[in-house]
């Protein structure tokens, strides 16, 4: 409970060891079902973690690798959640390994070779281009959307295992080759020019103001969450939160603060949110307890939330580093942390000198977190 840095431990709490008749108890006494208890907990951890080294990056297996959550990976540079990736720069969210020889690549990998600035294509994919939602053996397609298992097709939606297609028309395999590089020439010759001025010719993913969603609700928000003043400079859409016309029956201040003292009429309750709209994180301002919820925080004794889903959401998101990479020095300064919080516990390849190591991380320069390379890390938590 509350622990940092440990490997193959047992019975511990905030980093301290007690007997295992003794760890429920322990539990017992930190009253989870308390919010007020929780939130105490929560700070605390938070607190404690600063004070011990975290490792630049998260990954496993890897060789050659750099960004964050990097899982038996070579050769992949700029990365950010994928696993099973070789020789691919700037990829994000591919999940189902392999993938190999990408670029400019989001969601989803499983067995796709040769992706260039696309996004949601995968499923033994090969050499697709400027497409979205191509899938299922797709080959040799560009400037296509949502075309599964479809080859050698060109500025096509909506087809499903066609070939040799331009802008949804069929084409003999001669016609096709022959049209193509005639296309390509326009497309230089004559780019598209958004409403910001921006200039698009062949070789670019589809503009933003393309996007059906607004910025704001797209999960770009929740990666680089931008302003309303940022998307409107460049002409992108952004939706303004509706009105609703939620009139809470109870404020979030007013909730008992131990789920043993709820009954089932708090489900008859709108309990209006924390943050009352008043974030940047689509709030409702205001939720029901729904009863599958409310069984599952009574099995678990655990108090009721005070935030929206929507608010718990972007609250999980901050535990987790966005794709935003810094250029770092190891902050072990030898016997202890440059900034002397940390202690170190084993002697380090580089003795008492500063650890000379430099890494791309997700750490920001100007966050509290203390940083350690990979040799560094290993050496205090084995």
């Amino acid at each position: 409970m509350g622990c940092i840095g440990l490997r193959n431990k047992s019975y511990y709490v905030f980093n301290t060891p007690c007997r295992k008749e003794e760890y429920a108890a322990r539990i017992r006494e930190l009253d989870l079902g308390s919010y007020n208890a929780l939130e105490r907990c929560r700070q605390q951890a938070d607190e404690m973690w600063l004070k011990f080294p975290v490792k630049f990056m998260q990954g496993l297996q890897n060789l050659n690798v750099s960004g964050d959550y990097v899982y038996h990976s070579k050769n992949a540079h700029y990365c950010y959640r994928v696993t099973g990736a070789e020789d691919v720069k700037y990829c994000v969210n591919l999940l189902a390994g392999p993938a190999k020889d990408c670029y400019d690549y989001a969601n989803w990998g499983d067995a796709s070779e040769l992706i260039y600035d696309s996004i949601t294509c995968g499923n033994k994919t090969y050499n697709v281009r400027f497409s979205a939602y191509c899938w299922g053996g797709c080959k040799n397609v560009e400037y296509s959307i949502n075309c599964p298992g479809s080859t050698d097709i060109f500025g096509c939606a909506n087809l499903h295992h066609k070939q040799y297609c331009i802008l949804n028309k069929q084409y003999s395999k001669a016609e096709y080759t022959t049209l193509l590089p005639k296309i390509v020439k326009h497309m230089n010759d004559v780019p598209y020019i958004d409403a910001a001025g921006c200039i698009y010719r062949y070789g670019e993913f589809f503009p933003m103001e393309f996007s059906p969603f607004p910025y704001n609700i797209s999960e770009a928000q929740e990666l680089y969450p931008r302003s309303r003043e940022w998307a409107e400079a460049r002409k992108l859409p952004w939706r303004e939160e509706e009105k609703r016309d939620y009139v809470p029956t109870k404020a979030a201040g007013d909730l008992a603060d131990r789920i043993s003292d709820v009954d089932d009429s708090v489900l008859k309750e709108v309990i209006g949110c924390a943050h009352k709209g008043k974030c940047e994180e689509e709030c409702t301002g205001a939720f029901r307890i729904i009863p599958q919820e409310f069984a599952f925080l009574q099995r678990f004794h655990l108090p009721l939330p005070r935030l929206c889903p929507n608010c718990r959401h972007y609250g999980r998101l901050q535990q987790r580093n966005i794709p935003r990479f810094f250029e770092r020095q190891c902050q072990c300064a030898g016997l202890h942390s440059n900034d002397s919080v940390y202690k170190n516990t084993a002697r380090h390849f580089h003795s008492e000198k500063a650890c000379p190591n430099r890494f791309q991380t997700s750490y920001a320069p100007d966050r509290p977190e203390i940083v350690y390379c990979e040799q560094c890390y290993q050496a205090e938590v084995v």
